[in-house]
C-alpha cells in the first residue's frame, strides 16, 4: 500500500509561465513544482524582487533563508512563498 500525493491544483499555464519569467529577470528563481498555485522563490538578499511582487498586488511570506551555488560560490538568499 502507496501513500496517496497530494492533490495539486494546476492554475492557467500562461500565468505561471509569464511569472517565471518575471522571477527570473529579477534575477531570481522560481523552484516550486510548475503550473501549481503556491510559488515558492528564492532571491539573493537584498533583491527588490519581494517589494515588486507585493506591488503587483501578490502577498509575499518570507519563510526562510538560505543558500545557493553560483558560479562556484555559495550565495545567501531568500526564501519566499506566493499563493494565486
Amino acid at each position: 500500500m502507496t501513500a496517496a500525493s497530494p492533490k495539486v491544483k494546476p492554475i492557467n499555464n500562461r500565468l505561471w509561465s509569464a511569472l517565471n519569467s518575471f522571477i527570473s529577470q529579477q534575477g531570481g528563481w522560481l523552484v516550486s513544482v510548475p503550473y501549481t498555485r503556491h510559488l515558492r522563490i528564492e532571491t539573493v538578499q537584498g533583491s527588490t524582487l519581494p517589494t515588486k511582487l507585493q506591488e503587483l498586488g501578490y502577498d509575499v511570506r518570507q519563510t526562510g533563508k538560505g543558500s545557493r551555488i553560483d558560479n562556484g560560490k555559495f550565495i545567501p538568499i531568500d526564501i519566499l512563498e506566493v499563493s494565486l
